[in-house]
């Protein structure tokens, strides 16, 4: 018998030595994966920091690439490089080090431009009011008071400069509300009108111009007397800017591919307007198929109108574009003739300097706008910037 307690001694000896070292193993092992954990988070604190600093220093100073050079930061250091990319967007690599590791984060970012709203005035007149039965989807801003009389849905977010003045059923907003957010409109089209001269199709006149887009990537131009030629728009205009300095200008069609068509004033005369005279829509819908690439941007120095043709005074009209008026805003052409005359199906955004009246009592159009979702990321070529940048990946 005391043989067998001294092996049965030795035997509980081992498994608790065994025991313990398996716990102790565990313990350190915990410590640790607790230390690299530290660590790592620390890298990644100090990364991210970095990229931080890089961001608010370009949402301050668009042309600031300086860039930082191990500075200090929670025990370790950073180094961020800010740097143009071919597709217009600035990249910016901030690499965090601490205990001589190293942890990169990448953000890339993109020039904000108006088209990612989906309605933008710089004036709203108080005379007209959102109501009961209207909806917006995608982001809304005025640069005054956002006006309403009954419960208008909102379902991008909100944001005002001056607040909003409501009046019987109040509006939704499902996307969220701010005030006290100001975002002039730019002074002038001149950027639009140089990337048009640098690569893309500038044309000085004061004629009026017809330019009809075709299923098969091509547009049809007829300026003045002229006769009209038709050509591929990637030949038409390489960078796919098109810009008539001067003119009236009426256009229709169907879309396929990435174009921008702007009508800038001249500084005197009625030049600076476009006016739809059908619909306007693109070959592959992004409504049925998002992987539509097609996408058009119509720009104006004054008033984008429907034009009082007999193909817009039945049924309506579609307009599948992101529309941009500088001091005026979407309207329609002899609104005070005609009855009511459908609605205008717009798909896209507009950005105005005035809200235009497109239904008075019973003459006019309704309105059915839905918002180009794409318009998000990307923006027609040569649209107007915001003067500021949005993120668009933030890489860990």
């Amino acid at each position: 018998m005391g043989r067998a307690s001294i092996y049965m001694i030795i035997g509980f000896s081992t498994i608790f030595i065994m025991v313990g070292k398996n716990m102790n193993n565990v313990g350190v092992q915990a410590l640790t994966n607790a230390l690299t954990y530290y660590e790592n988070s620390q890298r990644y604190n100090v990364a991210q920091a970095g990229a931080n600093f890089a961001c608010t220093q370009l949402f301050l100073d668009k042309t600031w690439r300086t860039g930082y050079s191990n500075v200090a930061f929670n025990g370790g250091t950073f180094s961020v490089t800010a740097v143009d990319t071919t597709s217009g967007r600035v990249k910016i690599t901030s690499i965090g080090t601490y205990l001589s590791e190293t942890q990169t984060v990448i953000v890339v970012l993109q020039p904000s431009s108006f088209a990612k709203f989906a309605y933008f005035s710089d004036n709203e007149p108080s005379t007209i009011y959102w109501g009961s039965g209207d909806t917006v989807w995608g982001p809304y801003h005025s640069n005054t008071k956002l006006y309403s009389n009954g419960r208008a849905i909102f379902y991008g977010k909100v944001t005002t400069k001056n607040g909003k003045s409501s009046s019987g059923t109040k509006p939704k907003f499902l996307g969220g509300y701010e005030t006290g957010v100001n975002m002039p409109l730019p002074t002038n089209l001149a950027p639009t009108k140089d990337s048009a001269i640098a690569r893309g199709r500038y044309v000085a006149t004061t004629d009026t111009v017809w330019a009809t887009f075709n299923a098969d990537a091509t547009i049809t131009v007829k300026i003045g007397a002229a006769a009209a030629t038709t050509t591929a728009l990637s030949t038409y205009a390489n960078n796919g800017v098109i810009v008539f300095e001067g003119a009236i200008l009426r256009v229709k069609g169907t879309v396929s591919g990435q174009v921008s068509l702007s009508c800038i004033s001249n500084g005197g005369g009625a030049g600076g307007r476009i006016l739809i005279d059908d619909d306007l829509k693109y070959k592959t819908n992004p409504l049925s198929n998002p992987a539509s690439t097609d996408i058009l941007g119509l720009i104006a120095t004054k008033e984008i109108q429907v034009a009082n043709t007999a193909a817009n005074n039945t049924g309506g009209i579609d307009i599948q574009a992101a529309l941009y008026s500088q001091t005026k805003g979407l309207g329609v052409q002899n609104l005070s003739t005609g009855g009511t005359k459908g609605s205008i199906r717009l798909l896209g955004g507009t950005t105005q300097g005035q809200r235009q009246v497109v239904m008075s009592g019973s003459t006019g159009y309704h309105k059915s706008y839905y918002y180009d979702e794409r318009l998000m990321a990307s923006s027609p070529p040569g649209f107007p910037f915001t003067g500021g940048f949005e993120i668009v990946s933030w890489y860990e």
